[in-house]
């Protein structure tokens, strides 16, 4: 047995560095691996496992990590209901400032009825409501949620994944949804295959202009007039009924007819897709 008594107080206070040194990469290592450090990610082309969801959200607008703030203040609000975000822009794409998202609480799922004096709650402090459809066919997989590490790991291990899987097999999905479904403590990531306007929120509105469009827009002259008609007739060949506008780049998912994600391009690093035939294939996988 250590007979302590004889040791020097500067070679007891290191042993005791030592040891709490110890714990704390023993606690911090247990809490790293429950937050899903070595999760096994599992994607896969399948129905969800949630349906329709009735949302009160609010919009946001730059940096996808300017989120938390909304998340926050949602769960203070109604903390017995799950949060849900949705993020409509490729980062990689699109600059920070003009990213779209929202982020709400769940306050009704597949048919049932909201509480009114809940959605009259979260309507006083400036939430909207949307109803965000059922879907057969998604790319989907999820992720522990226990803690705040469980957010940041889940954004840096899952969005690559789920980009390689989708590029892979050249599908279309968008936008992603993050449902923090606290009953079961995961993360339930899900990219639409079908249906996808339906997700976009009528007041998303469109992508900021550049400087340059906005001069454009504003100058005087029939020469300028006939130009933005112009650029009004395209769009309107795109699809009035189209609630999100596409990201700059090129990619062209549409889904207003048919349950596909239809795109000329073939190259396999845009967001390009095989209609749905070709992709259920790949479900088998």
């Amino acid at each position: 047995m250590l007979d302590f008594s004889t040791w020097s107080p500067e070679a007891v206070a290191g042993v005791t560095l030592m040891a709490l040194l110890l714990v704390v990469i023993i606690v911090v290592a247990f809490m790293c691996v429950q937050a899903g450090l070595f999760h096994v990610i599992n994607i896969q082309t399948k129905k969800p496992e949630f349906g329709e969801l009735v949302v009160m959200y609010k919009l946001g607008r730059g940096p996808y990590s300017g989120s938390g703030t909304l998340f926050t203040e949602a769960h203070s609000l109604l903390p017995q209901y799950n949060t849900i975000g949705v993020y409509y822009d490729d980062p990689e794409k699109k600059s920070s400032d003009n990213l779209r998202y929202i982020v709400g609480l769940v306050v009704a799922q597949d048919g049932a009825s909201a509480d009114a004096e809940h959605v009259t709650l979260l309507e006083s402090n400036g939430y909207k409501r949307v109803v965000l459809p059922a879907v057969q066919h998604a790319v989907v997989t999820d992720f522990p949620y226990c803690s705040t590490l469980s957010c940041i790991f889940a954004v840096f291990r899952v969005y690559p994944a789920l980009r390689e899987y989708v590029e892979r097999r050249e599908l279309c999905a968008h936008p992603y949804l993050e449902l923090y479904d606290s009953s079961s403590q995961r993360i339930l990531f899900m990219g639409p295959l079908e249906l996808q306007d339906a997700f976009y929120v009528p007041d998303l509105g469109e992508d900021p202009a550049s400087p340059d469009e906005d001069e454009g827009g504003s100058d005087e002259g029939d020469g300028e007039e006939e130009e933005s008609e112009d650029g009004e007739e395209e769009e309107e060949k795109s699809g009035k009924d189209k609630k999100g506008e596409e990201e700059e780049g090129g990619e062209e998912c549409l889904s207003n007819a048919e349950p596909s994600c239809v795109t000329e391009s073939k190259d396999a690093t845009s967001s390009s897709t095989h209609n749905w035939e070709q992709s259920a294939s790949l479900m088998a996988e």
